[in-house]
């Protein structure tokens, strides 16, 4: 080493003691690091933050939803009791009409039921009802919708019973029109809200419009109970070919009336 590098270095040594001696403020060292530093201090302080903003919210968020689980208890409580209210509304409104019917035809022991299932098929024309033989079904009984005759009672089960339908192709009822007193067979062809009426003379006289009634002929279906309105009439050979539509839509109704022709006083 030459007697210059010498002195350069021994003047700097001394003039780093010299500052660490007689001034208090960071050398140049500390002021190197700290501008290093700087920045990731800096980017500390910008994590650090959103992520207590994250924690701060995920608190919170877990407080909703706790005060939501207790709100939506509370809901639902309040729902199944309006359900409830509501359901026992509805059943009154759909049961007046009935039970006025009721009062004034005098259907004595007549079992109001509601229609569970609805089998409209091709092959089968079928009501499922909530009442069976607990509540005094028996087989054979009939379905009335206030002044319309809907089937009779096919199967009986303890708690449900089986209503097949004037429409099905299996059903029989003994009619008559309410004008000149034409007589014949009502008979389903498995087609919804459609009969046809049977054996009727082509020398009677019918016309569209015309109500046909249940004559009470038999030991099954009473007297007196509509079974539709007459929409057409076409003749062939010796008989007339009628078709038939009752008088109420047998996809719209909900509930219904059971009887039997032997606990049943119209008039």
């Amino acid at each position: 080493m030459t007697k210059k590098s010498l002195f350069i270095t021994i003047f700097l040594l001394i003039i780093f003691l010299a500052s660490r001696i007689f001034f208090s403020s960071p050398g140049f060292l500390e002021k190197a690091s700290s501008y290093i530093l700087y920045p990731f201090l800096n980017l500390s302080s910008s994590i650090s933050k959103p992520i207590k903003k994250i924690i701060k919210k995920k608190k919170s968020y877990a407080e909703l939803i706790e005060d939501y689980q207790w709100l939506r208890k509370k809901y639902e409580k309040l729902l199944q009791e309006t359900v409830k209210l509501k359901s026992l509304l509805k059943y009154a409104e759909k049961s007046t009409e009935l039970r006025e019917f009721k009062n004034r035809y005098n259907l004595n022991n007549a079992i109001l039921s509601k229609i569970l299932i609805k089998n409209i098929t091709p092959d089968e024309h079928s009501f499922m009802l909530n009442r069976g033989s607990r509540n005094g079904v028996q087989k054979n009984m009939v379905a009335i919708y206030k002044f319309q005759l809907l089937g009779r009672v096919q199967q009986v089960f303890p708690t449900y019973c089986k209503v097949v339908l004037i429409t099905d192709r299996h059903s029989k009822v003994a009619a008559h029109t309410n004008t000149g007193d034409s007589r014949g067979i009502v008979e389903g062809g498995n087609v919804i809200n459609r009969c046809k009426l049977r054996y009727i003379s082509h020398l009677k006289s019918i016309h569209n419009g015309d109500l046909v009634l249940s004559s009470g002929q038999g030991l099954i279906f009473p007297e007196g109970f509509c079974l539709g309105e007459i929409i057409s009439v076409k003749t062939n050979d010796l008989c007339h070919n009628v078709e038939l539509k009752p008088l109420v839509d047998f996809k719209s109704i909900e509930m219904c009336h059971l009887t039997s022709l032997s606990k049943m006083n119209l008039f």
